[in-house]
C-alpha cells in the first residue's frame, strides 16, 4: 500500500503581506492550464489591459513588473476582483512545498522583502496549498545538508557561530574568522552588484542599491567587523535555514555552497550599513537588502559571479587553491 509522504515543517509559518510589491516582479509567473488562461483573459478584459498572456506566463513590463502590478504596488486582480482570481502560484507565494526524499517539506520563501516584519510574532498561516516542486539529494550530500541545518538550530548559534563551525574554525568567536572574512571581502568587491540586480526589477534592485558603492570599497587586507543585532542575526539565520530546508535555489547549486551565498550576502548587508551611531541604521534595510539577496543568487548570473563552481567555493571555506 503506498502511503503518502510525511508533512515537514520549520515549525509556525508566520507570515503577513505588506504589499511591498516585490514578488511581482522579475519572476516568470506561468500560468498553470487553459482554465487558469481564460480566467485571467477575462480578468485583463475587465481591467482594460491589452494582451496579459505571453509564452504561458503573465506579460511583464520593459521594467520587469507584471502587467497587473499598479502604481501603488497592488495587484490588480485582488484588488478588483479577489484574491481568489489571481494565479494559483500568486496566491500560494511565498509558501512553499519541497517534495524531499525525508517528505514534503513546507516553509515560507525568504526572497519576500517583507518576511522580516512578521517571521516571528505575524499570523500563523496554513502551509498548504504551497508551490510544490521535486529535489531529491543523493544521500550524502542530503546528510551534509542536514548538518548545516542542525548548526543553524544550535543553542546560542549565531551568524559568527555558524560560519566558525562550518568552515571548521571556531577559534575567533564571536568574531568572524579573520581569513574567511578576508576571501569575502575579495569575492564582494569584485562583483558587478547593479547589473544583475536589475535584471530582478527596480524595487528589488532598491533593496540592495545602498551595497553597490559600498562593495568595491570593501578590503581583504583590513576586513571590517561583523555587526549584527540580535535581532537581524537571528533573521540571517533564518534565511540560511529556509534556503537549506526547502532547496530554494539552482538546483545545480549543492548545499554548502548555498548556505556560503546566503553567507555572503548577510556580510554584504551587514557591511554596507553605517559604521557609526552619527547616522542611525534603518532597521528594516539589512532584512530586506538579505531577502533580496536570496531572490538573486537563485540566477545562474548571479552566483556563478560569485562562486562559479566547487573549486571556488572551497577556497572560500579554507583559502586553499586547487
Amino acid at each position: 500500500m503506498k502511503t503518502e509522504p510525511r508533512l515537514l515543517a520549520l515549525g509556525p509559518l508566520r507570515h503577513a503581506c505588506h504589499a511591498c510589491g516585490t514578488c511581482c516582479q522579475g519572476w516568470r509567473v506561468a500560468l498553470v492550464d487553459q482554465l487558469e488562461r481564460a480566467r485571467i483573459q477575462r480578468a485583463a478584459r475587465h481591467l482594460g489591459i491589452a494582451d496579459p498572456i505571453v509564452d504561458g506566463a503573465l506579460r511583464q513590463r520593459d521594467d520587469g513588473r507584471c502587467v497587473f502590478l499598479t502604481d501603488d504596488r497592488l495587484c490588480a486582480i485582488h484588488a478588483t476582483l479577489g484574491a481568489d482570481q489571481k494565479p494559483k502560484v500568486c496566491q500560494q507565494f511565498p509558501r512553499r512545498a519541497t517534495l524531499a526524499e525525508d517528505g514534503y517539506r513546507v516553509g515560507l520563501d525568504p526572497a519576500c522583502t517583507s518576511t522580516h516584519r512578521s517571521w516571528r510574532a505575524g499570523p500563523e498561516v496554513d502551509p498548504l496549498p504551497a508551490m510544490q516542486e521535486e529535489r531529491r539529494l543523493p544521500a550524502d550530500v542530503a546528510a551534509s545538508e542536514q548538518g548545516l541545518i542542525r548548526l543553524t538550530r544550535a543553542p546560542g548559534a549565531t551568524i559568527p557561530f555558524f560560519v566558525g563551525h562550518f568552515i571548521g574554525d571556531p577559534r575567533h568567536l564571536p568574531a568572524l574568522p579573520p581569513p574567511f572574512s578576508a576571501r569575502a571581502c575579495t569575492l564582494l568587491g569584485a562583483l558587478d552588484l547593479a547589473s544583475v540586480a536589475s535584471l530582478q526589477g527596480p524595487d528589488v534592485a532598491s533593496r540592495v542599491a545602498h551595497l553597490v558603492p559600498r562593495l568595491p570599497t570593501l578590503d581583504p587586507a583590513a576586513p571590517p567587523p561583523l555587526a549584527l543585532t540580535p535581532e537581524h542575526d537571528a533573521f540571517a539565520l533564518e534565511v540560511v535555514r529556509r534556503q537549506l530546508f526547502l532547496r530554494l535555489g539552482d538546483p545545480a547549486v549543492p548545499p554548502f555552497v548555498q548556505a556560503l551565498l546566503i553567507l555572503l550576502g548577510v556580510l554584504a548587508a551587514a557591511w554596507s550599513e553605517p559604521p557609526t551611531t552619527a547616522t542611525p541604521p534603518d532597521p528594516q534595510r539589512l532584512p530586506e537588502a538579505l531577502s533580496a539577496w536570496a531572490r538573486l543568487v537563485r540566477a545562474p548570473r548571479f552566483w556563478q559571479r560569485l562562486l562559479p563552481d566547487l573549486a571556488r567555493a572551497r577556497w572560500l571555506v579554507t583559502g586553499a587553491s586547487t
